[in-house]
């Protein structure tokens, strides 16, 4: 069984947030909704993979518009690379999502509606891999 730590909060550095089913990936998505847009950005990693080094050798980052409620965006790192998900453009500029009060930039065409996020992050928790239902495109920075 995958177990899969979030991180999103200070206090989750001691106490992170334990995803192993789909309802508590609900329940996840659903409190990133409810947190203040500082909280925007949750930090997911298998529990127990590790690189030679002794830290994960990968991280998703899920991001949550919680001011409109209805989109939002995935980084994966790990392997080899950084992707983000490929959606529609939305604005002008890249979105910034709020990873614990710090920046995190997303290029603009990577928000997709809050239930493919969802599923993906269901995903994500089943396999403990980079999702296969949401397109990706490679980071360019």
């Amino acid at each position: 069984m995958t177990v899969v730590k979030a991180y999103y909060k200070h206090e989750h550095g001691d106490q992170p947030q334990r995803l192993e089913t789909a309802a508590d990936v609900d329940q996840l998505i659903d409190g990133l909704l409810t947190e203040d847009y500082s909280n925007s950005v949750a930090a997911l990693y298998v529990e127990g993979r590790l690189n030679a080094a002794g830290v994960p050798d990968h991280e998703l980052l899920v991001a949550i518009n919680n001011q409109d409620g209805d989109v939002g965006a995935l980084r994966y790192m790990g392997g080899a690379g950084t992707y983000y998900t490929k959606g529609v453009s939305h604005a002008d500029t890249d979105p910034t999502y709020y990873y614990t009060g710090s920046g995190r930039e997303f290029p603009a065409d990577s928000e997709l509606p809050i239930q493919q996020i969802r599923r993906a992050v269901q995903e994500f928790v089943a396999g403990g891999q980079r999702p296969g239902s949401v397109a990706w495109q490679v980071a360019t920075d």
